[in-house]
């Protein structure tokens, strides 16, 4: 999972999740709208901001309920809940969200293709979502399928 921006809108750059919640970015952030990731971003956002960077997950694991509060209070900050990738990257091409945390893959594309967005891999509180891709037995078009997931592994999609 990425820390992403509009360039536009951060010439700096954002350091942490914790800048999610700073002006320009509180009420106009993108976040994973699946429960176990959603409230990581904000157990990341709120070890930042605690100057805890790193104990997301022990947050997490120790106090639950107080990362819980923390995300009930805060979820006016977040513009976008999306649940694919190309939803938050779209919302960040339309210009309706500024920065947010999403699938580093899905900005690739945009990147290469020269728009005003950048990203970083947060040194702490990493997050890693796997992905699975299959197909399944007697599919019609198990030719296409597979094609299609040799592109998405290959060395130029990645």
């Amino acid at each position: 999972m990425t820390l992403a921006w509009d360039k536009e809108t951060f010439p700096g750059g954002l350091r942490d999740r914790g800048d999610l919640l700073e002006a320009p970015a509180r009420g106009a952030f993108t976040s994973y709208g699946s429960y176990y990731m959603g409230l990581f971003t904000f157990a990341a956002i709120k070890a930042a901001r605690e100057g805890k960077a790193g104990q997301a997950r022990q947050m997490l694991e120790n106090d639950l309920d107080g990362v819980l509060n923390y995300a009930k209070e805060n979820r006016d900050a977040v513009k976008y809940w999306w649940s694919a990738t190309t939803d938050a990257v779209q919302a960040f091409l339309g210009k309706n969200v500024v920065a947010g945390s999403l699938h580093g893959n899905g900005l690739l594309a945009p990147v290469r293709d020269k728009k005003p967005l950048e990203f970083i891999i947060p040194e702490r509180d990493r997050a890693c979502v796997q992905l699975f891709f299959l197909v399944p037995k007697g599919s019609k078009n198990k030719d296409v399928a597979e094609a299609a997931l040799d592109h998405i592994t290959g060395s130029t999609f990645q």
